[in-house]
């Protein structure tokens, strides 16, 4: 049975016989609105590949709402191109600025090897690393814009190790920061699959939502951005009897220590260690948001200006974690950031908890602003 359904500005048609998650109306808004950031920034309209369409509904939004110049939707499910056909005339769109492909991702993508895509999302059911690679090699070397989305938040935030280093190459611990980490080694396989290709990847936002991580990135091409890119990953060290954390390169590991000297830290990574988000990229993205039609509008906006106040620096205090494990009061945040400030430190909420801090202190002073 199908049913019609809007989203934005964009209708289209629905149907049991093809995925659609209503739930992810939100991740759609802000794809489309970052994506069309990134195209007034770009000054071209951009070939954009849905390449695990499912319901075709994303990428039709990207050639409706940008609007982009072509959008290709890619899915197994020969019900996909009926629907997107219908959806197609649905909003009075031409037919030939949508191209439908019916294969397995990869081949897909690396059909596309020499006519490149200014945008790819990846939007799998799971783990989006077995297409980092192809997507390497299928996308606008330079100046183009890669976004990830993962559900499989076990392999992400160390609860199942195993699968993070299987997936994504990388060894992850849980830490009472994992929201933060799951975004942060999703980037780092990314930019390790992407430099093989001697392609970088700066990230412009990446955030955790329920039951998904999505990043949001752009390309930059050279083997020395690749490497620079690359400089940016290192291995975390976390204490579970003091909670501790803090990361280091390789040659600094032999020399960590924690507050507590109990000596049981955990070592995990490697992990992305620069900025989650360009700031200017999204003040320009705040400035589009007003005149955009989206069902998400009002929490996209506390979101990328909670964004914008937080501090550059990786990781936060959990407040309730690090109160339970060192026996001391919970204190609302704005006066442990009060605080912090006036020893002169910075220091900001997150994105990432609605419990966590952000700051450059150590461990000892947020105790103490704590204890205050």
């Amino acid at each position: 049975m199908e049913s019609k359904i809007q989203e934005g500005t964009t209708k289209f048609f629905s149907s049991n016989k093809a995925f659609y998650n209503p739930r992810m109306e939100f991740s759609r808004d802000l794809s489309v609105l970052l994506a069309k950031t990134f195209q007034k920034k770009a000054g071209k309209k951009l070939v954009v590949a849905d390449v695990l369409a499912g319901s075709g509904i994303r990428g039709l939004r990207y050639l409706k709402e940008l609007p982009a110049k072509k959008a290709f939707l890619n899915d197994l499910n020969p019900n996909t191109a009926k629907l997107a056909r219908k959806s197609i005339k649905l909003n009075k769109l031409n037919a030939g600025r949508l191209v439908l492909s019916r294969k397995d991702a990869n081949a897909f993508l690396s059909m596309h090897k020499y006519d490149k895509f200014d945008l790819i999302d990846l939007d799998p059911f799971g783990s989006p690393s077995a297409f980092f690679d192809s997507s390497s090699r299928s996308i606008s070397p330079k100046n183009g814009f890669f976004t990830a989305t993962a559900t499989d938040l076990g392999a992400l935030s160390g609860s199942f190790p195993k699968a993070g280093k299987r997936k994504y190459g990388i060894l992850t611990i849980k830490t009472p920061c994992f929201p933060e980490l799951q975004a942060r080694a999703l980037i780092a396989s990314s930019i390790q699959s992407f430099a093989k290709n001697s392609i970088a990847l700066k990230p412009v936002f990446g955030h955790a939502s329920e039951h998904f991580i999505k990043i949001y990135c752009i390309t930059d091409a050279g083997r020395s951005k690749a490497d620079e890119a690359l400089k940016q990953l290192k291995y975390l060290l976390y204490c579970p009897e003091c909670a501790e954390q803090a990361f280091y390169s390789l040659n600094e590991l032999p020399n960590a220590s924690c507050y507590c000297k109990k000596k049981k830290l955990q070592a995990g990574g490697p992990y992305f260690t620069g900025s989650l988000f360009d700031k200017e990229f999204l003040k320009t993205a705040l400035k589009e948001l007003p005149g955009m039609k989206l069902n998400s509008k009002e929490r996209i906006q506390k979101d990328l200006l909670l964004a914008l106040q937080e501090i550059e620096t990786p990781l936060f205090f959990e407040t309730h974690a690090i109160a339970q494990k060192h026996k001391t009061k919970l204190m609302p945040l704005e006066k442990i950031i009060q605080d912090l400030k006036a020893r002169g430190f910075n220091a900001s909420k997150t994105l990432f908890s609605p419990t966590g801090v952000k700051s450059d202190a150590s461990l000892k002073d947020f105790l103490k602003a704590m204890k205050e």
